[in-house]
Formats: C-alpha cells, structure tokens, sequence
C-alpha cells in the first residue's frame, strides 16, 4: 500500500473531484491520502469522507506560498486545527492569487482591448479543467490557446509572484504549529535543485530556523542526491519524510519530461516519517 500527501483537487488548479481522487487511489493501492490544495482546504470534509467510504486514512492538508528572501516558496501543512492566525493567512494568500490575475487584465488591456475586468468578474469557468481563473479567461478571448501558454504573461506584465506580499515562511511555519501542524517543505527541487550538497545543507539549516519540520523528500523531481541529502537532514533531526506526487489530475501531468501523476513516485513506508502527522490525524480532523 502506498501513501501520497501532495494532491490537488479542483477547489484549487486540479481537475479532479475529492471523490475521484480517492476512487483514482484505491485503483492504484493507495491507502494514505492528503490533497494539498493551495492556501484552502475546503476540499477537507467531502473529501474525509470518501476516503472513509473507501478505508483509506485521509490527512488533512494544505499548501501555502509564503515568502522566503527573494524566492516564494510552497510549505505543506497537515493535521492542523482551523485557527483564526491559520484561516486567515490563508484568505490572504488565496486572495493574492486571484488579484495578481485581476491585476493582469487591466495591465494587459491597453494591448488587449478586447479584455474586461468587469466581464472577467462576472464569469464563471470550468474548474474541472484545473490551472485557474485568469488563465481560462484569456484561452476564452483568443489570447492563448493552453493554459501554459500564458504563465509567462504575469512576469512579463510585472504581476508575478514577486510583485506581491506572499506571508514571509517563519510566520507561516509558526501558525501551523501554534495550530498543532506540522509544516513541511514542498519539492525542494523547485528552489534548490541545483545546489551541492553542501549548499543544500546549509540552506536545509536556515530554514529549519524559520520552523520547517519536514522535507518532501520523495518527489517526482527530485534527483537521487537531493532525495539523500533531505533525508538525511531530517533523519538528523528527527524531522517528517514525505511523499507526494503534486497530481493535478489532467493538469501539468508532464513537466519536462517528468510525469505528476499518481502512483509515478512512491516509497516504502519504511522509507517515510510520519510519526507527527498520524499521531495527530485522529484528534485534529474531527
């Protein structure tokens, strides 16, 4: 049986139901779950609940961007209480989200006449086809014709990540814990993939001071060096080892040439280190 705590469902960028997620990895001979949809987790209760249906253990998870020096990084909570610190450092980052693509619209306008902030807000799209609101609009306005496409266009018209007042990560960090959570480092490949294995270390070492408690050690991207030296680092100091696919279902299933898709990485149980997160399951997603 194998575990998988880095799932998206349609309440984010995925397009996937929480009941599809869960039949896709009964399927697949899954019987740990946890989807990590970025800064909401409204997914949680049905999503509870089919796994139950199902014997499978559900974790409750969620993914938050948070600031970190010049990079924005992504740190997965789990097992949490719904605090109002938590909640509302949440909204916050969900809601930079949805204005950097307002943002863009009217950045974008004077190139593109044919785009309306007040035509954006009042349409609605089809989540079951993941990625997000903004990208959908400019498909439908002919601006683009994949959602890929238009990644490019926030940096390009200054509204990326980087423009924007993402919660620095020691102040995210110390609200899933005040929240009996346990925060851990999404894909380190992302941000540190190129780094010796000195380098990495050390930055392991910072950000262990801003209150990471676990690596997601095990990741589609991840190279074998990276993959040892994060779980020698949290073997050092007795942090989480996870495992996720980050699955959007039909969303971004190959990137580069590496395939996010359910089942494509896994570990031995023997390999991870859950203690913190499943001692905590029962008490805090009543």
């Amino acid at each position: 049986m194998f575990t998988d705590l880095h799932l998206h469902s349609y309440f984010s960028d995925g397009t996937s139901s929480p009941e599809e997620i869960v039949m896709e990895a009964k399927t697949k001979g899954f019987d740990t779950l946890a989807i990590t949809d970025h800064n909401t987790f409204d997914a949680y209760p049905r999503f509870k609940q089919a796994c139950e249906e199902n014997q499978i253990t559900p974790i409750k998870g969620m993914e938050m961007d948070c600031s970190y020096g010049n990079l924005i990084l992504h740190v997965l909570a789990y097992n949490f209480r719904d605090t109002k610190e938590l909640v509302k450092m949440a909204n916050h980052n969900r809601q930079l989200l949805l204005d950097m693509s307002r943002d863009l619209i009217l950045a974008m306008q004077e190139d593109f006449p044919n785009l309306s902030l007040e035509e954006y807000d009042n349409w609605e799209y089809d989540r079951t086809k993941g990625a997000w609101k903004g990208i959908h609009y400019f498909i439908k306005k002919g601006i683009i014709k994949r959602p890929w496409d238009g990644f490019h266009l926030y940096d390009m018209y200054h509204c990326g990540y980087h423009h924007y007042p993402f919660t620095p990560i020691t102040d995210v960090c110390k609200a899933i814990t005040m929240a009996g959570g346990t925060p851990v480092l999404a894909h380190p490949s992302n941000w540190f993939g190129k780094l010796s294995h000195d380098e990495l270390w050390e930055k392991l070492e910072d950000l262990r001071d801003c209150g990471i408690k676990g690596i997601e050690c095990y990741y589609p991207a991840n190279k074998p060096m990276l993959t040892d030296t994060c779980v020698a680092f949290c073997r050092n100091y007795d942090f989480a080892i996870t495992c996720g696919s980050d699955s959007h279902g039909h969303f971004l299933k190959i990137v580069k040439g590496v395939s996010f898709e359910m089942g494509k990485i896994t570990a031995p149980k023997a390999k991870l280190v859950l203690d913190n997160i499943y001692t905590a399951t029962d008490n805090r997603n009543r």
